[in-house]
């Protein structure tokens, strides 16, 4: 199996950094949920990036299991970039 590494974009990383602050605040074991829930969605991505859906173009996403929240992401030739952490009752990511 030929992986790519999964590169995240500047505004995925601070997307990321808030939504687990966020759960973090309102209960540790919640903020590592999250945080390990979202470690096994990037894992898959890593592994399979082509099993998320095409949502439009060449964009994919795949949902962090538990959590209101799609990881958007487009598949290159060298990587797979993550773009966004979207929250699925906000707008669409602006990507």
């Amino acid at each position: 199996m030929d992986t790519k590494p999964v590169i995240l974009h500047p505004k995925a990383v601070d997307q990321i950094d808030e939504a687990s602050r966020w759960y973090r605040d309102r209960s540790p074991v919640a903020g590592y949920a999250f945080d390990l829930a979202l470690e096994q969605v990037l894992n898959l991505i890593r592994l399979a990036p082509k099993a998320g859906p095409l949502i439009q173009d060449e964009l994919r996403r795949q949902r962090v299991n538990g959590f209101p929240y799609w990881v958007v992401y487009r598949v290159d030739q060298e990587c797979t970039l993550v773009l966004a952490i979207h929250h699925e009752r906000r707008n669409q990511p602006q990507v």
